[in-house]
């Protein structure tokens, strides 16, 4: 029982959010609403990434790897926020809904 009221809740806040972002994307357009996304993220991780300093042993290598992973996904979300903005929510939300599958399905993999 529990799962099932956990499903149904990850699902409403799910399409409230989608909907939300639609709407957003419609009114603002898609790379203004990129850019209050990333403020507000940015708003709520600085503290804490201030607080746990910067990581030790890390090169040149990780950090091009965690600048490449920053724009992949900085272009993911404009393309999901325009995809919003020019296309149907009930076609958009279920392909978003994908994004990071196949990472846990690789990991359940290898155990």
């Amino acid at each position: 029982m529990i799962a099932l009221l956990g499903g149904l809740g990850a699902a409403v806040c799910w399409a409230a959010a989608t909907l939300c972002s639609s709407r957003s994307t419609k009114i603002i357009g898609a790379p203004s609403m990129l850019a209050w996304v990333m403020l507000v993220g940015l708003v709520v991780l600085a503290p804490m990434a201030a607080i746990d300093g910067i990581p030790r042993g890390r090169g040149a290598l990780e950090l091009g790897w965690l600048a490449v992973a920053g724009v992949a996904t900085v272009g993911g979300l404009l393309l999901v926020y325009e995809a919003l903005r020019i296309g149907k929510v009930s076609i958009v939300a279920p392909i978003t809904s994908t994004e990071g599958s196949d990472r846990s399905r690789s990991r359940n993999r290898d155990r």
